[in-house]
């Protein structure tokens, strides 16, 4: 919960919970603007690949990685994809990386 909670707190401001149920009400629901809303879900699918691969990790011996580099991760594949939908020039989901640096200060 320590990454989601640094991820998307800034993110969704008020609507923030880190209740599963609330969690999923939020992310089949439209009442976020499109860009929130595509960040939410592609930060929510990224944490989640992220903590499953660190789950295999550990089942197969590896050390634990800190919560702080699993954050680092995901933030660094929220940056490639905003990137990349930049370059694509989708005028709907433009300035999405501008929007994830101001949620995450």
């Amino acid at each position: 919960m320590a990454a989601w909670t640094k991820l998307t707190r800034g993110l969704l401001g008020s609507h923030f919970s880190a209740d599963w149920d609330s969690l999923i009400l939020l992310l089949v629901n439209n009442t976020l603007d499109c860009r929130v809303r595509f960040l939410v879900r592609f930060v929510f699918q990224a944490t989640i690949h992220t903590l499953w691969r660190e789950r295999n990790k550990r089942r197969h011996g590896s050390n634990p990685m800190p919560t702080a580099l699993l954050v680092r991760f995901v933030d660094r594949q929220v940056k490639n994809k905003c990137l990349s939908i930049d370059a694509m020039g989708n005028n709907r989901l433009e300035a999405l990386l501008q929007l994830w640096f101001a949620s995450q200060e």
